[in-house]
């Protein structure tokens, strides 16, 4: 996937009740850095992370979650970073008041930014005070508390002569009897005759952001950038190691993004001649402003979009990404790229829910007029296809039906008797 589309998933499964927009934010930032930090945790297996919350939730289902989507954009490839890395940035639902150092629930985990913190907001939601009951026999004798952390939290736990951690004492209960009866090791334990009672507060392991705590600051005023600097205090956001930030620059219709705020602007003006261009040749109108952000260098290009760097541009919705501005310049294709992009902007925008990906690639293409350049790679000759196919289309149907088709659909007849070429990147 490529990976703010898979912020954008996480965020609807970590935070879909957040009101903050700012709240959101932090979440996005915190999201990607995570996954950037914990990229490949589940390799031996043969993937990057699972889609539970042993990693991050994922739910992919997020189209018509605007504000998911506005808080990823807002925020794309910012990262928090420390001493040259991508922080582990953890984070729960709600830490009691008291947010808890990495070090108290995995011990290798040494980072000075998750340190334990003293967290009010959250309280303006209470303490999240749970309890939950099990029986004496289905625990194996009675468990006593050995050892606290320094934020309060249980660290050891003890049944008869046998001592555990706390962390494998909860990953005992919560395979054997649901993740609800210990909803965090802040608590007490009593005994009632035959039953153990658990009776605690907040819930997660409390390390990093509390997202209870981050929606009320949100709510309250503070930026996303105040809430990520409080939750992990000594990491700084950016687009790269280096602490990049980007700068906006603001056209008549397009807004512009780039680490340099002349190179902005310059994108802007570009930008907003190119969606001219492009709703002069296709008679399709932007209904929102466009996004368009230049990379300050390719690599940092290639990671954020997952494309090669054979491709100059990636385009989703009303957002465009694309290589440094030096780069295309040099090349002679910085126009031609933003028109093409801008084409793709109104075509999605416009299209019939069944139209097929392929087709907006080739009708951009014979919009252009533009030929492919040599290239050998399979997404080129899924290009190639997509333009021989839509370009034959053309000369049987004539321009007009196709752009008509963008809104409509293909016609049965037509979807049936062209050879869809593979699903092509965008």
């Amino acid at each position: 996937m490529n990976l703010e589309d898979y912020v954008a998933g996480v965020l609807a499964g970590e935070a879909a009740t957040f009101t903050s927009g700012e709240a959101l934010k932090a979440m996005a930032v915190a999201i990607r850095s995570f996954a950037v930090h914990y990229i490949g945790r589940h390799r031996a297996e043969g993937f990057d992370f699972c889609d539970t919350t042993h990693c991050q939730d994922l739910r992919l289902n997020v189209k018509e979650r605007k504000e998911l989507h506005a808080a990823v954009e807002d925020t794309e490839s910012e990262i928090l970073w420390h001493q040259g890395k991508a922080i582990a940035a953890h984070y729960h639902r709600h830490c009691g008041g008291t947010t808890a150092a990495a070090a108290e629930v995995w011990r290798d985990l040494h980072a000075p930014y998750l340190r334990s913190i003293a967290d009010t907001f959250c309280l303006m939601k209470g303490r999240a005070e749970w309890n939950s009951e099990l029986n004496v026999d289905q625990l194996g004798g009675e468990p006593r508390v050995t050892r606290r952390t320094a934020s309060g939290r249980v660290a050891e736990i003890s049944i008869g002569s046998r001592r555990m951690s706390a962390e494998r004492f909860h990953q005992q209960v919560g395979d054997r009897f649901g993740w609800n009866v210990l909803r965090s090791n802040a608590y007490g334990i009593d005994r009632l005759g035959n039953a153990i009672r658990f009776s605690g507060f907040g819930h997660g392991h409390g390390v990093g952001l509390c997202q209870t705590g981050a929606e009320e600051r949100g709510k309250a005023g503070h930026s996303y950038l105040s809430i990520l600097s409080f939750y992990y205090p000594g990491a700084v956001p950016g687009i790269a190691a280096s602490g990049l930030r980007w700068q906006r620059g603001a056209g008549e219709r397009v807004d512009a993004f780039a680490v340099d705020i002349a190179a902005a602007r310059e994108l802007a003006a570009a930008a907003d001649a190119a969606l001219s261009q492009a709703e002069a040749i296709s008679g399709f109108t932007a209904g929102r402003r466009p996004q368009v952000r230049a990379y300050p260098t390719l690599p940092i290009y290639r990671d954020a979009t997952g494309s090669s760097g054979t491709i100059a541009a990636t385009t989703a919705g009303f957002s465009v990404r694309m290589q440094p501005l030096g780069l295309l310049r040099s090349r002679g294709v910085l126009k031609s790229t933003l028109v093409h992009e801008m084409l793709h902007v109104l075509i999605d925008s416009h299209s019939h829910a069944d139209l097929p990906e392929w087709y907006g690639e080739g009708l951009a293409l014979y919009l252009t007029g533009a030929a492919l350049g040599p290239g050998s790679s399979d997404l080129h000759r899924q290009h190639a296809a997509a333009d021989a196919l839509v370009r034959r289309l053309a000369k049987q149907y004539g321009r007009a039906t196709l752009l008509a088709w963008v809104k409509s659909g293909l016609p049965q007849n037509v979807a049936q008797q062209t050879q869809t070429p593979a699903r092509t990147q965008r």
